[in-house]
């Protein structure tokens, strides 16, 4: 059987063929070469809402507003399910085996385009990066889950360079993280509505005075934050778990 040559159309048809393509198949369209992934960015797309988690077997989440009751799973996982068909796809030039897969919870369908995951979470911050210009929209929400303060840096000085601000932050570690990797999270993510930080400092006489100008607030272990850090504020919810705060301020606030 001869093979269409798609490529060949001019613009504008070549388009109309593209936006038809599904969730997985604009991914792999775009990852064949510089200039599909920009044919595939100049689609006017449903933008989804992206979701980046960072632990051990981590996932890109993309959800889409016209289709909630379906999920998009790039799934990055430390091991691959040998009986699934894999397949080798190339990101940045370096090959990695891949697989596609489905299951159904209720009346919710998830679709999984798994990779092998690595150590520093390179390659799925090179898909962030990649599906965020293909679909022309920001990561909506980053989470981490029990990462240590070298990499939870990493992490959130990637972000920072990324793009300008996140909707949604949740930072929880393993290890007491610190005053460093702390002022660097606080003074340089904006996030719009929902911040969550589960860590302890491993510099107990650290405080911290600035105003937290983010809606809604969940912090744990938190003898660094001051009074006048949250009467500086502009929280519409605050939860300070484990907190050394007195009666006379909490009378205060």
């Amino acid at each position: 059987m001869s093979r269409f040559p798609l490529l060949r159309l001019p613009t504008l048809p070549l388009l109309n063929c593209i936006q038809y393509l599904k969730v997985f198949e604009i991914i792999d369209f775009s990852l064949l070469s510089k200039r599909t992934k920009t044919l595939v960015s100049l689609v006017n797309w449903n933008q989804p809402d992206i979701h980046a988690n960072f632990y051990e077997n981590s996932k890109l989440c993309l959800k889409f507003p016209n289709d909630p009751g379906l999920q998009w799973i790039l799934d990055f996982r430390v091991e691959l399910d040998d009986e699934l068909d894999h397949n080798t796809r190339v990101i940045d030039g370096n090959q990695f085996p891949s697989y596609i897969d489905s299951a159904l919870h209720g009346p919710k369908a998830f679709h999984y385009l798994t990779f092998p995951n690595d150590d520093n979470f390179e390659t799925m911050r090179k898909m962030a990066e990649h599906i965020s210009v293909v679909f022309r929209t920001p990561i909506a929400s980053l989470s981490t889950h029990r990462l240590n303060d070298q990499l939870t840096m990493s992490i959130v000085k990637w972000l920072s360079t990324l793009q300008s601000s996140v909707v949604d932050l949740n930072i929880d570690t393993t290890d007491d993280i610190t005053a460093t990797t702390l002022l660097f999270i606080l003074d340089n993510i904006k996030v719009s509505d929902h911040f969550d930080l589960d860590l302890k400092m491993n510099t107990p006489d650290f405080e911290y005075h600035k105003g937290i100008d983010i809606p809604s607030v969940i912090l744990s272990h938190t003898h660094w934050i001051t009074l006048k850090s949250i009467l500086n504020s502009s929280y519409r919810v605050l939860v300070l778990d484990e907190s050394n705060s007195t009666l006379h301020v909490v009378n205060t606030l």
